[in-house]
């Protein structure tokens, strides 16, 4: 057996598996479609075309994080940075007296007026008004 003997064996394999596929899928569309409801298909029908719609936006998104990773992956070159050598001064955000503080504000001290309510279909409510 040579190896185009082979390679035209494997093809026809492959071929007919495809055509055993596509046979399965027609037959379930068939039967699944004469038992369903109308609505019960469209909404079969919606999340096919959402998984379709999200298949290829996958792969666009993990192309281009793919191509982020390579391309900052290649830019990124180990660069040298000397040691810090020094004395610390240390810092002091105000000078040796606290800044004053301020006077303390008053509270205005407002009298709450005393609240009224009124209950509908209370007690107290007049028939007629």
């Amino acid at each position: 057996m040579t190896n185009s003997h082979a390679d035209r064996r494997f093809r026809n394999v492959k071929t007919f598996a495809a055509l055993v596929a596509l046979a399965f899928t027609v037959t379930t569309v068939f039967v699944v479609s004469t038992r369903l409801s109308q609505e019960a298909l469209a909404v079969l029908a919606g999340a096919l075309c959402g998984v379709a719609a999200a298949i290829p936006t996958s792969l666009l998104i993990l192309a281009v994080s793919r191509w982020r990773d390579r391309d900052h992956t290649q830019q990124q070159q180990p660069t040298y940075q000397p040691p810090a050598t020094g004395l610390s001064i240390p810092f002091y955000p105000y000078p040796s007296q606290p800044p004053p503080t301020p006077p303390p504000t008053t509270v205005l001290q407002h009298q709450a007026q005393p609240r009224t309510f009124t209950v509908i279909g209370g007690e107290g409510e007049e028939e007629g008004t």
